[in-house]
């Protein structure tokens, strides 16, 4: 899981998203910026009154800080009597609150014991969640899916993993403007858009109009049923959409209201049941939503577990929110859109960087780097590129003929201004200053070239980026290959040139060579 974006399928490295707004966009999350924190000493707080309500935000920190007049605390929060509990903080309370503080001395140690408890109540609340049936164009077979009816919502959606397991094909990818909780501004994303075909319990078909996107919402929580609710389902002979279940749900679709109400039944009835759960008629069968009031009821002689957790560090107990904030916020984050479309949406901002930027003159074409916005710090590299130069030296002075060669390489690309020399004491005012080692690559068997030099631009150090990490891979150009070679065989005559003299027609801008420096065995 990415620990700048909480989405699943990649890394921090990797991620595409901007980073920390508060300290030139280091890859982490906002909320947990270390210049947010305020170091100082802990506070001795005890909780001994037990609670049965879902904490807020406000509260939920009050387990890692208890603030005293002086500013300097220590936590030990040791709960007595454990009952569930379920900590839901929202990000917008979060963002509000003051942050961790840093235990700079010694560890604090969360203690936890329990006691039998009996006849506690608990509300559960259960979303409009059915199933529907769909077929499945990959494994040729019918498959039912859970939807998840939202009112909330004036837009329809769809799993990307479903809609790929479903063999469906995007017609357009569309982007909008979403707002989502805790925000004022809008945030711009892209969506591929596709259709689906559902089946009713009756068998008839009801086509809606879907985004597909990563993340869609959170597991439901399970249906736990009375034997009352069930003698009562029973007696009115009510068929549910999903049936009598216990597992928890995870809904794959996301009907909103532009969609919703073609699959509800308003003319029906609807029923309460004991418990408190309203069942809503829909064409897919009677769908179970509302507060439920549960009885927990535990033997005065059953134990429970106890689990003591110690937090060693401040970078341990920053990962650790960090982690927690994302899973408990996975279902009310705004929809980003697909990989795909999220990677196609980011090469056209940087084609479109390319246009704005390339220059025409006299002497050829000349071009920008596509480095990432918000980038992390991309070192030097100085020391790196000097002991691989130091290496490659020793090998090249046991075959005169390879140095020889090497060094001729070099003086070639010299004259052909393919590199210049860095004029001594020469100042960089701004921009990226970066050293790439380079090394020779042998290959005997071939006729023209037969040593060539390889710059790595992949080397770092450790826990830093390389050059190819902060700079953006560009759209692939293998559709205008096949256009142009179909174009080729068009007419009578064509021109060939060699490719060679082709890229001495592109430059590098002066504002970005300092960012490709390497160093010559002379300078050694």
């Amino acid at each position: 899981m990415c620990l700048n974006c909480g989405r699943e399928g990649h890394f921090v490295k990797d991620c595409t998203r901007e980073g920390c707004r508060r300290c030139q966009g280091r890859k982490h999350n906002h909320v947990l910026c270390p210049q947010r924190i305020e170091f100082g000493k802990y506070g001795k707080t005890q909780l001994n009154t037990p609670t049965t309500k879902t904490p807020t935000g406000r509260q939920n920190l009050a387990y890692a800080q208890q603030r005293t007049r002086n500013g300097r605390t220590r936590t030990t929060a040791k709960i007595t009597q454990a009952h569930p509990v379920q900590v839901c903080p929202r990000e917008d309370e979060m963002q509000d609150q003051d942050p961790i503080p840093n235990e700079d001395e010694n560890p604090t140690v969360l203690q936890c014991t329990s006691t039998p408890f009996q006849h506690h109540d608990n509300e559960n609340v259960l979303l409009l969640t059915g199933n529907a049936r769909v077929w499945n164009a990959n494994s040729k077979e019918w498959q039912f899916v859970e939807i998840l009816f939202d009112t909330g919502a004036d837009q329809s959606f769809i799993n990307q993993a479903l809609a790929e397991d479903l063999g469906l094909a995007y017609t357009e990818v569309k982007e909008f403007n979403m707002y989502t909780f805790g925000t004022r501004n809008p945030v711009s994303t892209t969506c591929g858009v596709t259709s689906l075909d559902l089946w009713d319990k009756k068998g008839d078909k009801h086509k809606v109009r879907l985004y597909a996107t990563a993340v869609l919402t959170a597991r439901g929580k399970p249906t736990y049923l009375s034997q009352e609710d069930l003698d009562f389902i029973a007696n009115n002979r009510i068929q549910l959409s999903m049936g009598i279940t216990r597992k928890e749900s995870r809904p794959q679709i996301l009907l909103g209201c532009d969609q919703l109400w073609n699959l509800l039944e308003v003319l029906s009835p609807r029923y309460t049941l004991p418990s408190g759960l309203l069942l809503i008629p829909s064409k897919l069968g009677y769908l179970l939503t509302g507060k439920q009031q549960i009885a927990w009821k535990l033997d005065p002689h059953q134990s429970m577990v106890t689990m003591i957790q110690t937090l060693t560090s401040e970078e341990e107990d920053l990962q650790r929110w960090d982690r927690y904030w994302t899973m408990d916020s996975a279902g009310v984050c705004e929809f980003t859109g697909t990989k795909d479309a999220e990677k196609s949406a980011i090469n056209d901002k940087v084609l479109q960087f390319f246009n704005d930027t390339i220059e025409r003159r006299e002497d050829g074409y000349y071009v920008r780097l596509p480095f990432k916005q918000n980038h992390p710090p991309l070192p030097s590299n100085k020391a790196i590129a000097l002991k691989r130069l130091e290496s490659v030296m020793k090998m090249l002075k046991s075959d005169k003929k390879l140095l020889e060669d090497y060094d001729n390489t070099f003086k070639m690309q010299l004259d052909k201004h393919i590199i210049e020399e860095i004029p001594e004491g020469q100042r960089i005012e701004k921009g990226v200053v970066h050293y790439i080692p380079h090394q020779p690559v042998i290959t005997p068997q071939k006729e023209t070239t037969k040593l060539r030099i390889v710059f790595d631009a992949s080397s770092h150090f450790k826990d830093c980026p390389s050059l190819n990490d902060v700079l953006h891979q560009g759209p692939l150009i293998l559709p205008e290959l096949y256009a142009m070679l179909i174009r080729f065989r068009m007419p009578q005559y064509v021109v060939t040139s060699d490719v060679e003299k082709a890229f001495l027609q592109v430059h590098l801008h002066e504002l970005d060579r300092d960012a490709t420096r390497f160093f010559l065995g002379a300078r050694l």
